[in-house]
């Protein structure tokens, strides 16, 4: 995809839309990565789209899923299989587009995926809490730390559902 315009804070890129034109987009829209957080300018057609209160955190998801795809159809996949992780490893899961990725709670907060233009992470607030006896948690700040993941395959072999229950686990623990 080709770069429109480039700073060192935002980086726009254009992904064809099919069926979806605006008098802005002219059947595009822009799609960028602020700060290495995946960001969307969605047009007016696709805000329309959230809907009411209430389904609005399921259609947010899906719409950011939607312009994941759009510009990487590799991220989206990556993205699609931890959160079928995620709600396999734990009963009750909710989801929330938050700081450009979905963050995931189970009680409390305790993780998100984003995706990246290279590549996706699974980052969790608590991270610095967990022991690292699998070798893959990268970060070195008060906090937080994060799994990166090029491909489908890293999943399993960065070991992501072992690391899911010891997130929520550091979340816990950090909440009572």
């Amino acid at each position: 995809m080709p770069i429109r315009s480039r700073n060192a804070a935002h980086f726009v890129y254009e992904a064809e839309i099919p069926g979806e034109k605006s008098e802005r987009s002219q059947g595009r829209t822009s799609v960028g990565w602020k700060s290495g957080f995946f960001t969307t300018s969605l047009c007016r057609k696709a805000s329309s789209r959230l809907g009411t209160r209430h389904n609005m955190k399921n259609q947010s998801v899906q719409a950011l899923l939607e312009d994941i795809r759009h510009v990487s159809e590799q991220n989206y996949e990556i993205v699609e299989d931890v959160r079928a992780l995620v709600q396999k490893t734990f009963e009750t899961t909710s989801e929330e587009v938050k700081y450009g990725g979905i963050l995931f709670s189970s009680g409390v907060q305790f993780g998100g995926v984003f995706a990246y233009k290279t590549h996706v992470t699974v980052e969790f607030g608590n991270g610095a809490k967990i022991t690292d006896t699998f070798g893959f948690l990268e970060g070195s700040g008060k906090g937080r730390r994060h799994v990166k993941l090029m491909s489908v395959a890293q999943i399993k072999g960065k070991k992501l559902a072992q690391y899911l229950p010891l997130a929520l686990q550091a979340s816990k623990q950090e909440d009572s």
